[in-house]
């Protein structure tokens, strides 16, 4: 008789385990004397565990205090008698706790109730149509959770593909092969970034061939430091004011012997940095090309003027020469 009660309170308790643990373990508890609760064990398709009844508390207690919530038990339930199969087979066979009647009969010949916890459910499930989460949780030593996106010839690619209720803000991050990882907008077939095993990344391009690699413009608002060389075709430096304030009226041109000065003294041009200074501070491009700049419409400037002085030095040249030709005819006749 035991062992037919307990069989039927197995049987109820794997078709009720929608119902809340507390409503089952009444309904049981009244109807046969046993209590069934139902959760899910993943990882493991049966296993059983066995600890005493502390022969005070409810069916209630026990339940919440003595079956350890990390076993995730899919059945529970209370007696005192072993002799009963599942399946045709032995408890004994399933358990990875008790694995011989002789344990069981360690708390039956004391009189002590004792509680078998259970669980039959596959180690994954299918879940089919929307379900929604308000969290998850997965924790182990190494946690892993497969996520997968079917594709349209029949094959799956790992991932998550995300999107609002309207369809909207559709995105999918995932694995693309075997050595990559990337962001779609839309769809798996159109990477907007790209991270290889490699550790290259790739943005506007699916084969990135340096550790970053952009196809396409991109922009800085702050500071950028490259701890090497940069090549480029093209580089365009935006800055402000330029040198032309050198053409100026009121601009103070330095005088070609102040500049000897300096350079003899200084070794460099003025308001030019020294070499010294350059190799401890570095240069700053836009203000290097500026001040190079300025020396160049200075130069322009020195050059005008030497030339309007060679213009009027060739104009005295040749009046001297128009006066030498004179002397020289007037002495001749």
């Amino acid at each position: 008789m035991k062992k037919t009660a307990l069989l039927l309170s197995l049987f109820f308790g794997l078709n009720l385990y929608s119902q809340t643990v507390s409503d089952i373990q009444q309904q049981n508890a009244r109807a046969t004397g046993y209590a069934i609760i139902a959760s899910k064990n993943p990882g493991v398709d049966f296993s059983v565990y066995v600890i005493p009844w502390d022969g005070i508390g409810t069916l209630e207690y026990n339940a919440t205090t003595q079956i350890n919530p990390s076993w995730h038990a899919q059945a529970a339930i209370k007696g005192n008698f072993f002799g009963q199969a599942f399946d045709g087979s032995n408890f004994s066979g399933y358990s990875s706790v008790v694995t011989s009647e002789a344990q069981f009969d360690l708390y039956k010949s004391n009189g002590i109730q004792w509680w078998i916890v259970c669980s039959t459910l596959p180690a994954f499930s299918d879940i089919a149509g929307k379900s929604r989460l308000t969290e998850l949780s997965v924790e182990a030593y190494s946690p892993l959770v497969n996520l997968k996106r079917n594709t349209a010839t029949g094959g799956f690619i790992q991932g998550i593909q995300t999107k609002l209720e309207n369809n909207t803000n559709n995105w999918f991050y995932g694995n693309l092969g075997e050595g990559s990882w990337m962001v779609a907008k839309g769809d798996y077939n159109s990477p907007k970034l790209i991270v290889n095993q490699d550790g290259n990344v790739g943005i506007g391009t699916s084969s990135p061939l340096f550790k970053l690699d952009v196809v396409g413009k991109s922009s800085f608002s702050d500071n950028m430091v490259v701890q090497g060389k940069i090549e480029s075709k093209e580089v365009k430096v935006t800055t402000t004011p330029t040198a032309d304030f050198v053409f100026e009226e009121n601009y103070a041109l330095p005088s070609l012997e102040s500049v000897e000065k300096h350079i003899k003294e200084k070794k460099h041009l003025p308001e030019i940095a020294s070499a010294k200074e350059m190799k401890k501070e570095g240069v700053n491009i836009g203000e290097f090309q500026i001040k190079l700049l300025q020396k160049i419409e200075e130069l322009t400037l020195y050059t005008i003027e030497q030339n309007k002085q060679l213009i009027e030095q060739n104009k005295k040249i040749t009046h001297l020469e128009q006066d030498l030709q004179a002397i020289k005819e007037k002495n001749n006749q």
